[in-house]
This record gives C-alpha cells, structure tokens and sequence, in this order.
C-alpha cells in the first residue's frame, strides 16, 4: 500500500513510499481494524513531525507514517460489527493508518 512517511529527526524527510499492507493480527489483545481509506489529510502535527521537531518510528522500522486525520471504512477486523455505512477514524500514533 501507499504511505506518506518521514524519517523521524530527519527534517524535510516527507516521502510517498510503498509499504507492506498490515494485519489485523499485528494490534495486541484483537483490538485491530483495517480500514479503507478514502481520503487523507496532513495538519499541524504531521508538518512538525516532518520539521523533526519530535516522533519516533514504530519498533523494526526506521519511518513514521503521518496522515491521522483521514476518512476511513472497515474493511477487515476481529470481533469488531461494524453498521453499514460506519466511518472510521483511526487514533493517533497507530503504527499503520
């Protein structure tokens, strides 16, 4: 899948990059949902995190995805109903968006 990321503490590191699709399975204690994302936006944060202000990459990886302001539908997940129609929107710092 495509991903807007940076290299945390790199300044101006922001970049379109090819990332492996993530698993449900990946997120402890069955919490994780896969969305589709239909539309993503990049605000205030993600412009900080890209000055390398702060941020970290996830444990194994050395880029931080940003982009946490999107619109987003489930598509796989793990005793999770979602209603037809249900919008998601994904929390902050989640390793895969």
């Amino acid at each position: 899948m495509k991903a807007v990321t940076v290299t945390p503490g790199q300044k101006n590191s922001l970049q379109l990059r090819e990332v492996p699709l993530p698993w449900v399975e990946d997120v402890p204690d069955g919490r994780g949902v896969l969305v589709k994302v239909l539309r993503a936006g990049i605000d205030g944060t993600d412009r900080e995190i890209n000055n390398a202000e702060y941020g970290t990459a996830p444990p194994g990886d050395h880029y931080l995805i940003i982009g946490h302001e999107s619109i987003s539908f489930p598509q796989h997940h793990r005793g999770f109903r979602s209603p037809p129609g249900l919008c998601a929107h994904p929390h902050s710092g989640s390793r895969h968006l």
